[in-house]
């Protein structure tokens, strides 16, 4: 919203901006998980949903047209949709009979989450807003590191 706002956004566009992506995100999440269970090919679906963010966050800084970034954010929203859910999904089955620790795995997101904020805050003081989306560009490019190592188990029959 602070981004939004400091290239001249008025209040409503930044609310819809910002109230339009839980819409599409309800649709899309769905839509992609199932795509990804459908053909069996999760790594890929969150790889390409990675590449598409990591894309998304390297453009909006030099986007100031409403309309456009209206465009892109429906395009992140429906792009990061499936992330989530994906990475639980491979979590639990990478777990196996370890489940229970995966409330561990969380907190441990959690305390690097809360890091990364206190980090990016002190450079985005610093050197400007528009490193927030350097930032995301480059963990989510560390993320798609990380997801090639992930295992999705084999599918159940119903």
């Amino acid at each position: 919203a602070l981004y939004y706002q400091s290239i001249g956004l008025t209040g409503a566009q930044v609310g819809l901006l910002l109230g339009l992506a839980p819409l599409i995100s309800l649709v899309g999440g769905p839509l992609l998980t199932g795509l990804a269970d459908k053909t069996q090919r999760h790594k890929l679906v969150l790889s390409l949903a990675l590449v598409a963010v990591i894309l998304w966050s390297l453009v909006v800084p030099f986007v100031y047209s409403f309309p456009l970034l209206l465009l892109l954010i429906m395009f992140n929203a429906l792009a990061a949709s499936p992330l989530n859910s994906l990475a639980d999904s491979a979590t639990m089955s990478m777990l196996g009979n370890e489940r229970a620790m995966y409330g561990r795995i969380r907190m441990g997101g959690s305390i690097g989450w809360g890091l990364m904020a206190y980090f990016t805050g002190l450079i985005v003081e610093s050197r400007g807003l528009t490193w927030i989306f350097w930032i995301f560009a480059i963990g989510m490019a560390f993320n798609l590191l990380v997801v090639q190592g992930f295992s999705f188990g084999k599918a159940e029959e119903n």
